[in-house]
């Protein structure tokens, strides 16, 4: 409430427009949103130079017969066993495609940061060229009401004469009746005022546009020196808007898109080591009994050389219980491997990705021409309507020099009964229509200064 209040009662500077609808504008906030996923994907890119790491465990169940390693027999028993890994890999090269890529992403995050700086600079010509309205429209309603105060003091003035019988009654109907299309355009003009508070409240996306205030500024005459600089001095300068780096970087994104699809022909190598473990409630620890404490005995002698064959004591073995923690540890493997892979024949989509990614770059060689054409043409614009304008200012100035002068002569002889109230109205509807394309002409200047003040660079002031 405190802050509805305030918003309320407090009148907003160009400035404070500006910085609020940077803060609020909802294009602005889902940009950054995009900024943030862009970031995330260039850090993500840059960790996937990393080696990874994963562990596993699974637990197998046989059953019926089959080979049972861990009794080295053929049965007919369920067996089971429980395997334990850790895995880790690296991609030693793969044609520069994740370097490639990182470059890209950081192409990309400069492309996304400059086109919301384009975004913040539409949107501020848009609220300076509201806010210049709502000047434009009070200046106008101001005139209006300038000029109703004249017909009415002329409407006191005529009444005492037609009393008097020196002036016709028709003459004060007319002058009423000038009266009262003054008074209505009184009206019109504040309902332009009000539409043109509304734009701007509405570009701020605020709610109370009935209590809504801006502040007035004083704003100069047109001054020629505001276009020292030619179209080309501003264009050369102008090579540092948003749109432009944002139109070089998508470029520079397209051209690694071509080196990455280009690395997908190269040989890629890896290097993986794993760790493993099995464990088997099957398996039991053998141990050897000692020899019996006897002598070999003779069997016998052989056919042909008749040596003597002693027969030796078979060892006998023993088995214990295979407890986890010791199995888990004897039967540990390590293994480590390089991978080549070589890319040999993969149905044409390398080629096809090579292929489109060079139409894309070159489209994006396109893009950036265009925008450079398309700033020119804005620039010169802008210029030429600057110069007309100011040409129409200064023009119109001198003609509202000698209307005054005409509307004062006029108002003087009708004031005398000299002049009828139709050529009195004529002259001052041609006084009010030249005040107008004054006010009209100067604050299209003023706009068009902060226009081409925006292409250099420069704030826009008023």
């Amino acid at each position: 409430m405190f802050g509805a209040t305030t918003v309320a009662q407090t009148p907003w500077t160009l400035d404070a427009c500006i910085k609020y609808a940077f803060d609020n504008n909802i294009v602005l906030k889902q940009q950054q949103l995009q900024t943030e996923g862009s970031k995330v994907a260039l850090t993500q890119s840059k960790l996937s130079v990393l080696p990874n790491l994963n562990a596993g465990a699974g637990v197998n169940y046989n059953y019926g017969r089959i080979y049972n390693p861990y009794v080295s027999a053929l049965n007919d028993n369920n067996t089971k066993y429980a395997s334990f890994n850790v895995s880790s890999s690296i991609t030693l090269f793969n044609g520069l495609q994740t370097w490639n890529t990182i470059k890209q992403n950081e192409f990309n995050l400069m492309a996304i940061l400059y086109s919301n700086e384009k975004t913040k600079n539409d949107l501020m010509l848009n609220i300076a060229t509201a806010y210049l309205q709502i000047l434009f429209a009070q200046e106008m309603l101001q005139n209006t009401k300038s000029q109703i105060q004249v017909t009415q003091e002329q409407e006191k003035r005529t009444e005492k004469l037609v009393d008097a019988g020196s002036m016709p009654r028709g003459s004060l109907l007319q002058i009423q009746s000038q009266l009262a299309t003054e008074e209505l355009n009184v009206i019109n003009a504040d309902n332009n005022l009000k539409t043109a508070t509304l734009v701007l409240v509405q570009l701020l996306e605020l709610k109370d546009a009935a209590n809504f205030k801006i502040v007035y500024p004083v704003i100069n005459e047109p001054d020629q020196s505001n276009l020292s600089a030619t179209v080309d001095q501003i264009f050369q300068e102008a090579q540092k808007l948003p749109q432009v780096k944002s139109a070089e970087f998508q470029v520079k994104s397209a051209d690694k898109g071509l080196s990455i699809a280009k690395g997908r022909r190269s040989p890629s190598l890896s290097f993986t080591a794993v760790l493993s473990t099995v464990y088997s409630p099957d398996q039991q620890k053998p141990s050897a009994l000692p020899y019996p404490d006897w002598l070999p005995v003779l069997i016998g002698n052989t056919q042909n050389t008749k040596e003597a064959v002693y027969s030796l004591p078979q060892p006998t073995f023993s088995y214990s219980n295979y407890v986890f923690g010791q199995q888990f540890s004897d039967n540990i493997n390590k293994s480590f491997s390089f991978n080549l892979s070589i890319p040999i024949f993969n149905k044409w989509t390398t080629n096809t990705a090579i292929s489109n990614a060079k139409g894309n770059l070159q489209n994006q060689k396109y893009v950036y021409q265009q925008t450079q054409n398309q700033l020119y043409k804005d620039i010169q614009q802008a210029y030429n309507d600057a110069l007309a304008a100011l040409a129409k200012y200064n023009g119109t100035k001198k003609a509202l020099t000698s209307q005054e002068e005409a509307f004062k002569y006029v108002q003087q002889k009708f004031d005398l009964g000299l002049v009828n109230t139709i050529d009195y109205n004529t002259e001052k509807t041609k006084l009010s229509a030249t005040q107008s394309d004054l006010l009209q002409a100067k604050y299209e200047f003023v706009f068009k200064c902060n226009v081409l003040n925006l292409y250099r660079g420069l704030p826009i002031k008023l």
